[in-house]
């Protein structure tokens, strides 16, 4: 693979690499987050929005809440409770690192859903977030401005939040909130308010279950979370959310209301819109245009080795101009586990024939891990399409995934995963490719303190453009190199890209550093830097830069130019505060930002 793309890659990408590379080897290091493919991207911002406003007190959640991240395994997540019950609550969220599994890269990607709380009187945290273009003319209208408030009280707790888009009127267009109540009488868990279902969306199962992009996304956990969508005015539901356990029993029950932003034309037909903006007045009119309701239920047995569960959920849609329109699904699913391997599946059917199913099995013997995963879903699959209970963009679509991960040795780790895909039946416009595969390859290798990452990918598809059908080539190289230091870490990556289709080909290139200066556990400052020639977007690549909140930002690197910027963070007992400006030079123009947001509360 590395030979295909150095034949595709012209002259001055191979000079470009191996001029590099040295540097790399001789202990550089890169930073360790993912390298993202087009489809790992989309899977990536998938899992920002789920976990939009969610914030986990280590000291209180159980090991389903902890696997709710797309980062903790089910094994890991009964390792941070068996390890708090050993040695007590957590002091601090750096305690994580002490649990066998927890590495400071998985730390650093969750570190902004999770608290620690140790008091046992009341809890008070409030976040305040704006974000401002600094090349903007008008500093009022260009602001976002986000709040989020957390107030608890022994076993209860309230959560509100605010936020205004850029160029809405008034300081606060979109509110949600709820409040949370925990050991109810007949109850583990009861919330009232603007809540989203943690289980199930479309198929019973989390959607990145059924977007394989990795073995990390092949897992039969299921999630079963709740919590407010922050930041997304399409998508809470309103309305009570009970969860309750009787032996080996656990239930769910949900009912809400909703309103979706929605163009209706003359014949009644409802077309979501996800637009957060109110600004036209077009975007005015559609807003709730579309009202849901729903009604939900679920029960799942659970032994040491079976866990059966099964859903049923019925929905109703009034649009403004159309009749009532009611949706029922029910379905499935099922965790087998038998020493070292584990079988699970679900199936599920939305409407009188259309029926949905996913089935996968995980071994891991010795050094090896195998996973396996088939999906099939039909273009009437409709379970509440279009709710955030159900969104699921890659419907009409079959799939086999596989994926090994084999390690030789304590400093060495393979992995290779291949997912078949494509179309179940004939679409219109908007058609998904009738077939495609994607592969790719990762090494991961300690050399001494430093670790390496090298990263291959390729993807097939069929595609029609401009009147000419044929098949789509995508490939990607990527090295990485981490190299820990006691108060300060210097990454740098670098990444090629190439495309051909029947119509052109393209070729991409970027190598970027980034610098972490840590002065004790108050003061830390990250600044990065990153340039790349991307001459289409089929070849484009994408990175991480560190977000105002703690997190990552995804940044989408096409064209020709640089990026660049800084994020300062001082933290103190009762208050946070970070500030990030960044820069972006391509041939559109030039950019830039500055953010900051301020979080202060109770001592924790």
């Amino acid at each position: 693979m590395i030979c295909a793309f150095f034949q595709s890659a012209n002259r001055r990408t191979k000079v470009t690499f191996i001029a590099l590379l040295p540097n790399l080897l001789y202990g550089l290091a890169s930073h360790a987050q993912e390298s993202l493919n087009p489809e790992t991207a989309e899977t990536y911002l998938a899992v920002l929005r789920d976990l939009d406003g969610q914030v986990i007190d280590v000291n209180r959640a159980g090991s389903e809440d902890l696997q709710a991240l797309p980062w903790f395994s089910p094994e890991l997540a009964r390792g941070v409770i068996a390890y708090r019950k050993r040695f007590g609550p957590y002091q601090r969220l750096g305690d994580l690192l002490r649990v066998p599994g927890v590495t400071s890269e998985i730390l650093a990607a969750v570190r902004p859903y999770l608290t620690v709380s140790t008091r046992g009187g009341p809890r008070v945290r409030t976040s305040l977030r704006i974000t401002r273009p600094s090349s903007h003319p008008d500093a009022w209208s260009s602001l976002r401005v986000y709040q989020r408030t957390v107030i608890g009280v022994r076993r209860m707790e309230g959560v509100f939040l605010t936020e205004r888009d850029p160029l809405e009127v008034r300081l606060a267009d979109f509110l949600t909130g709820f409040v949370s109540v925990t050991s109810v009488p007949g109850l583990r868990r009861l919330l009232a308010g603007d809540f989203r279902p943690g289980y199930g969306q479309g198929l019973l199962f989390s959607r990145h279950n059924r977007s394989a992009t990795g073995l990390e996304w092949a897992r039969p956990a299921n999630a079963r979370s709740v919590g407010n969508r922050s930041a997304i005015e399409d998508g809470a539901l309103r309305g009570l959310f009970a969860e309750g356990r009787s032996g080996r029993v656990t239930w769910t029950a949900m009912g809400a209301r909703n309103r979706w932003d929605a163009a209706v034309d003359s014949t009644g037909i409802a077309e979501l819109r996800t637009a957060d903006l109110h600004v036209t007045q077009t975007q005015r009119e559609r807003r709730g245009r579309l009202r849901e309701h729903l009604a939900a239920l679920r029960s799942r047995v659970e032994t040491p080795a079976v866990s059966i569960g099964a859903t049923f959920v019925r929905t109703t849609f009034t649009p403004a101009l159309q009749d009532v329109r009611r949706l029922h699904a029910s379905g499935m699913d099922w965790d087998l586990r038998v020493r070292q391997m584990n079988v699970f599946g679900e199936i599920a059917a939305s409407g009188r024939k259309t029926v949905a199913w996913l089935t996968g099995a995980r071994a891991g013997i010795d050094r090896l891990k195998l996973v396996m995963l088939a999906r099939r879903y039909p273009s009437g699959f409709s379970s509440l399409h279009g709710g955030p209970f159900s969104a699921y963009n890659g419907r009409n679509e079959w799939g086999l995934f596989t994926g090994a991960v084999w390690r030789p040795g304590r400093s060495t780790r393979f992995q290779a995963t291949l997912d078949r895909h494509g179309r179940v039946a004939p679409e219109g416009r908007h058609a998904l490719p009738a077939r495609g595969e994607r592969f790719t390859f990762e090494m991961r290798r300690r050399l001494g303190s430093a670790r390496m990452r090298l990263t291959l990918g390729t993807r097939r598809q069929t595609v029609t453009t401009s009147g000419i059908s044929g098949m789509r080539h995508q490939r990607r190289a990527r090295l990485r190199l981490t190299v820990p230091r006691s108060e300060a870490r210097l990454n740098l990556w670098l990444e090629g890209s190439g495309a051909g289709s029947p119509i052109r080909k393209s070729g991409g290139r970027a190598a970027g550093l980034d610098l972490r200066v840590q002065r004790g556990a108050r003061l830390r400052g990250d600044a990065w830097l990153a340039l790349f020639d991307v001459t289409h977007f089929d070849s484009r690549i994408y990175t991480f830069e560190p977000d105002v909140w703690g997190g990552s930002r995804l940044q989408l690197l096409s064209g020709r130019g640089r990026t660049a910027g800084v994020r300062i963070i001082c933290k103190g007992s009762r208050l946070r505060v970070s500030a990030r400006y960044a820069i972006k030079n391509a041939g559109n123009g030039t950019s830039s930002t500055w953010a900051a947001q301020f979080e202060f509360g109770t001592k924790e």
